[in-house]
């Protein structure tokens, strides 16, 4: 079995292509739409929206374009990524204006950032 993507909402196409195209530097690797009675059936959501897919590496990213509704993401919700050097990384991200989030563990330090509708994700050296 492997992993093959995670999806999140997004509510701001501009806002949502700027960080994840932008700043994280994932490319579009495509779009689709759901359909109203599709949305209805997997997800309880009764009108079409649209789908872009982000691809970096091997990590596949589904981001759900959803204008209409409060989005609020649970707080321990999150996804993490493998960066290649993480304070470079972490000072590519303060200089683009993302806020980072730095929470001390007995034995490490632990870092996250939040996309534009808050979703959470935990960023880590790659080893």
């Amino acid at each position: 079995m492997a992993f093959n993507h995670c999806a999140v909402i997004n509510k701001n196409e501009e806002k949502m292509l700027h960080f994840y195209r932008d700043i994280l530097g994932f490319a579009v690797d495509g779009e689709f739409m759901v359909p109203a009675p599709l949305a209805e059936e997997l997800f309880g959501y009764d009108k079409e929206f649209k789908v872009t897919v982000f691809k970096k590496e091997e990590m596949v990213l589904e981001v759900f374009l959803i204008t209409d509704i409060d989005i609020r993401p649970h707080p321990f919700n999150h996804f993490c990524l493998n960066v290649e050097d993480l304070y470079d990384f972490l000072g590519v991200l303060k200089r683009a204006g993302v806020d980072i989030i730095v929470g001390h563990r007995k034995d490490r330090i632990v870092h996250f950032i939040k996309d534009p509708v808050e979703n959470l994700i935990e960023l880590k050296d790659k080893e």
